[in-house]
């Protein structure tokens, strides 16, 4: 029963020096077992039952694992991204296992991993709301439901994983297609999907968990007990001049057998971590559009918290920086509620290069009618304020038929190698002439290095990155109008 107790010390770089430390402990084991894993998020010490919330109460969300992310295309980067519908292309699913036991893997037959999608919900359903399953409402509307709520993306038993040495980890890539949202109930534009991974162990009781999994159940109870079970529910978005508003669908859903009481909670990080910089509220507004929820709401109690609301319309608005809360929800059992979430900058305001992430979070009451402390289930949302974040095909020119609607930022350049060493190449086959200058910026926003008048047609340019410490860099493409489009780009 040894322990490993750390302590992180941070420092920043700044003339008057702020300095956070944090306490990390580490529970040892002397078993001569290896023990194939992921995280839950950053915080998770992969300890089974999953312990970060007892050492920290304000590290209670479960749905962000850094183990699993989505991108639009297969280019190696670790940073998630939106699932995005194309009409004849997929997006990859990326699944980091890691061999944190003590003994050697030596790979399968016996343990695979298998990968999940679902709308994304505050009650998301083990496992009729990720097997496909669970059924929703076409745009047509009217029942049957007959468009899938979620599906498995692995085939068959799933993907064999390969040897693993203790403290060794492998990336696994799936390609998937998400379906398209125009497709649902009120044809949003887009909608949040998140995923789920299992390492299953088939020859194994109850498929290798350590603790059995429960059905008809929230996802979390199988989340957190589970270090080989682990799931990603996070939206992510740039917004910047050129696109100042941005929505999405979710699901807000009761998964019991039984009704149940919720309050409802929409929450940005600095209301949780009261040292966390940036106030979304001096540039924008947050508004949730309810739909027939709103009535549930306003029927029960119509209690709660908010900067303003619409009966009409049926939607709250919160000011981007107060917490916003709706009170005593009641939700039939096995029940879902589409719900649109919107975020909008104000004109004319400066817009920062910020990064600003929300939480839509719903609580149960307890028998006496009291909010329980657990959190029954939630979703986040990563809002940049740059257009420097997010490197999709969609900022590429793809094929997506949505594609001119939705980025009207939409030129032919394009870069590599990426990972680069010496040279990054420039690329742009339009046979418009563009002049254009080339920033090329640290993640702290120090532009490094310049070149401007840079002339383009159906040609390339060859930009120096020798100088350039290991890292993650952006390039800006400019002309004399604005931002053409910016790409991230890794520096080996």
């Amino acid at each position: 029963n040894h322990k490993a107790v750390l302590r992180l010390t941070v420092y920043d770089g700044s003339e008057i020096q702020k300095v956070a430390s944090k306490y990390i402990t580490l529970q040892l084991t002397t078993a001569n077992t290896y023990d194939l894993a992921g995280r839950d998020s950053y915080m998770d010490m992969l300890d089974e039952p999953n312990t970060m919330e007892v050492l920290d109460p304000r590290e209670s969300n479960y749905y962000m694992s850094p183990d699993l992310w989505n991108r639009q295309v297969n280019d190696g980067l670790t940073e998630h991204e939106n699932a995005e519908y194309y009409t004849s292309a997929f997006n990859y699913a990326n699944v980091k296992i890691r061999n944190v036991g003590c003994a050697n893997f030596s790979g399968s037959p016996n343990h695979y991993l298998k990968l999940y999608w679902t709308v994304a919900s505050t009650g998301e359903n083990w496992k009729d709301d990720w097997d496909g399953t669970t059924h929703l409402a076409s745009a047509g509307g009217g029942l049957p439901n007959v468009l899938p709520g979620g599906g498995e993306i692995t085939a068959g038993g799933g993907i064999a994983i390969p040897a693993l040495q203790p403290g060794q980890s492998t990336t696994i890539v799936q390609p998937w297609s998400p379906v398209n949202p125009k497709d649902y109930y009120g044809a949003p534009t887009d909608l949040n999907v998140c995923l789920l991974a299992r390492i299953v162990n088939p020859a194994a009781w109850v498929d290798g968990m350590t603790i059995p999994e429960q059905f008809n159940k929230e996802i979390i109870t199988n989340v957190k007990p589970n270090n080989n079970i682990f799931t990603r529910n996070l939206w992510v978005k740039d917004l910047h001049a050129g696109n100042r508003s941005s929505r999405t669908r979710v699901l807000i859903s009761n998964a019991r057998d039984e009704a149940k009481t919720f309050d409802i909670q929409f929450i940005n990080d600095r209301a949780i971590n009261l040292h966390f910089a940036g106030n979304f509220s001096e540039i924008g507004y947050v508004r949730i559009h309810l739909g027939d929820l709103y009535n549930v709401w306003l029927r029960a109690s119509g209690e709660g918290s908010y900067l303003e609301r619409n009966d009409d319309e049926r939607w709250v608005t919160m000011d981007g920086s107060q917490t916003l809360e709706l009170l005593n929800v009641p939700i039939a059992a096995k029940t879902q509620y589409p719900v649109d979430v919107e975020f909008t900058l104000y004109d004319g305001v400066a817009i920062p290069n910020y990064r600003f992430d929300f939480h839509l979070r719903q609580f149960g009451h307890d028998d006496d009618g009291m909010r329980m402390p657990d959190v029954y289930g939630s979703m986040s949302f990563r809002i940049n304020t740059q257009n420097s974040d997010v490197i999709g095909r969609k900022a590429m020119g793809g094929e997506d038929e949505n594609n001119i609607a939705t980025h009207p930022i939409n030129k032919p350049f394009s870069i590599h190698p990426n990972p680069v060493k010496d040279h990054l190449i420039v690329s742009y086959l339009n046979n418009e002439e563009q002049t254009v200058t080339l920033d090329i910026y640290d993640m702290a926003g120090r532009k490094l290095t310049t070149k401007q008048d840079v002339y383009f047609k159906n040609s390339y340019v060859d930009m120096d990155v020798s100088s350039l410490v290991s890292g993650i860099y952006f390039i800006s493409i400019s002309n004399s109008k604005g931002v053409i489009e910016r790409f991230k780009f890794v520096k080996e």
